[in-house]
């Protein structure tokens, strides 16, 4: 009883609807269906990285973060993209950064992951490819483990990915945010600097039809080949 009572108010924390599309995601194949829609941020960074600073300030947090750049240990890499569940395909992603929190109490526990992209992003199973400039930074794929809720480790992450790539250059971070994820919605508004726009597609077998308004820009609304030839995506300064 009491697992499903924990169950339900994770569900109306995040959103039924977001309960929903992770488990359909789960069990239907992406060739048969998928909709996705969100609002595309630019995040601040400055106010990204204030949200660390209660944790460095607390010497016995626990926590420790870290980056994964491409250099790093492949099966650690490996480990960080299964824990965030990232369906991504690799070999679109060599380049990315993996930011990981663990656990210094229990050696090699991972807390919390998210990721960063640079350069490209492909969305394979909605049939869309974003294209960055040199200094934009697409964040993506977070997630934190149940065991550390309430000690700041989302905070810490992010704070300690923000401030690590503004120091590689990266003056704009981006990402998307879907109207139905309550929590990463209540989370990142807060910590935006403006709404680029907003964008959805869904896919039904072979076909993607792509929609967008705003600062973003589409070179195609319908793709009949998306896995060898999707959509090209542009968020403009």
């Amino acid at each position: 009883m009491n697992a499903i009572i924990s169950k339900f108010a994770k569900a109306k924390a995040q959103g039924f609807l977001r309960t929903v599309e992770v488990q359909f995601n789960h069990f239907v194949p992406a060739w048969v269906f998928r909709y996705s829609k969100g609002d595309i941020y630019e995040f601040d960074i400055e106010k990204l990285k204030s949200l660390g600073h209660k944790s460095r300030e607390s010497q016995n947090d626990g926590l420790i973060a870290q980056c994964l750049s491409e250099i790093a240990d492949p099966k650690e890499r490996m480990r960080l993209r299964k824990f965030t569940w990232n369906s991504v395909p690799i070999e679109t992603t060599g380049n990315d950064l993996g930011y990981v929190v663990y656990d210094a109490n229990e050696p090699g526990k991972i807390l919390a992951g998210l990721w960063a992209s640079v350069g490209s992003f492909s969305e394979n199973n909605l049939g869309v490819e974003f294209h960055f400039e040199d200094d934009q930074a697409w964040l993506y794929c977070a997630f934190v483990h149940s065991d550390a809720r309430g000690r700041g480790v989302y905070k810490k992450l992010i704070s300690f990915a923000a401030n690590d790539l503004q120091h590689r250059g990266f003056s704009q971070l981006l990402g998307i945010v879907q109207p139905w994820n309550k929590i990463s919605r209540s989370m990142h508004e807060k910590q935006s600097r403006r709404v680029c726009g907003t964008m959805s597609a869904i896919r039904i077998g072979s076909l993607v039809w792509v929609s967008n308004a705003g600062k973003i820009s589409v070179d195609r609304k319908l793709v009949t080949n998306p896995s060898s030839n999707p959509a090209n995506v542009a968020i403009q300064s």
